[in-house]
């Protein structure tokens, strides 16, 4: 499966510095692949790679250089639910970004196009810190192979010299 992602961010920082911006953040395509098909007892394993556009603001949320993310994801879907564990790294072009994420959520599917979702994410980028966020949100699945995803980012810890106070992300995901 290979998709589209286009992120845009509202935010409101601690330092008023210049990341107390709002922005597209940088476009990505991402390729997956599936090694262990889900079964009725065991969890499905799959691995992406994704390749991040140099197409965002440095001086707002994006970054002016290119990037590459390679994430394994482990998943597994009951009738009405499901969770995710999504361990990665991502290293950019210009060699000063090297970062482990972390994602694990739970998905509920109450009808075909609405999912209610709780995230959690964890970001270590070496030299700047890290930090922990929950993202509660929703999914709208408004055609086939076609999704766009929106929820408030609560930043519950972080050691990086900059701290989202209020955060908003919307992401719109197009599988070709």
């Amino acid at each position: 499966m290979l998709a589209l992602g286009i992120p845009f961010f509202w935010n409101d920082n601690d330092h008023r510095d210049h990341l107390d911006t709002n922005g597209f953040a940088n476009a990505f395509i991402f390729e997956k692949w599936n090694v262990l098909q889900e079964t009725k007892t065991l969890p499905g394993v799959s691995v992406d790679a994704w390749y991040y556009f140099a197409s965002g603001d440095s001086n707002r949320m994006g970054a002016g250089s290119h990037s590459w993310k390679f994430t394994a994801e482990i998943s597994k879907a009951w009738k009405k639910v499901s969770v995710h564990l999504n361990p990665a790294y991502r290293t950019g072009s210009s060699g000063g970004l090297h970062m482990i994420e972390g994602n694990a959520g739970i998905l509920y599917q109450p009808c075909k196009k609405l999912w209610p979702a709780i995230e959690y994410n964890y970001f270590r980028k070496e030299s700047k810190g890290s930090r922990h966020d929950i993202i509660p949100g929703i999914i709208w699945k408004f055609r086939p192979g076609c999704s766009f995803k929106v929820g408030p980012v609560f930043t519950v810890d972080s050691s990086e010299s900059y701290r989202d106070k209020v955060g908003l992300v919307m992401k719109l995901f197009a599988s070709f």
